[in-house]
């Protein structure tokens, strides 16, 4: 834990110290620091940041809807797809079956 200032100029010291950071403080909360055409730039360029953030969301939102809508519409197609090819493949292997067992009887 600090200890507190024992002597007078320590205690003098501190007094100025935080004199400091208090007027620090209450110049730039009245715009004496900082003059205020350079905060009023800086809010400004914080709203176009912020707008433009704002248009990003709106991009990406959209682009989140636009592919679960394309999903919505795509998977239904791709499952009647992947029937379609199961289907060819059952009759392709049935086929060669037919083939390789008609081929035996023959000899």
């Amino acid at each position: 834990m600090p200890e507190l200032p024992a002597t007078p100029l320590q205690w003098g010291v501190l007094t100025v110290a935080i004199g400091i950071i208090v007027a620090v403080v209450y110049a730039l909360l009245r715009g004496n620091l900082v003059s205020r055409k350079v905060m009023d730039e800086r809010i400004k360029d914080w709203e176009a940041r912020l707008e433009q953030a704002l248009d990003t969301n709106r991009f990406w939102k959209e682009a989140a809807e636009a592919y679960q809508t394309a999903n919505r519409e795509l998977i239904p197609v791709i499952l009647e797809l992947k029937e379609n090819h199961q289907t060819i493949l059952s009759w392709i292997i049935a086929t060669k079956k037919v083939a390789e067992s008609g081929g035996h009887h023959g000899d």
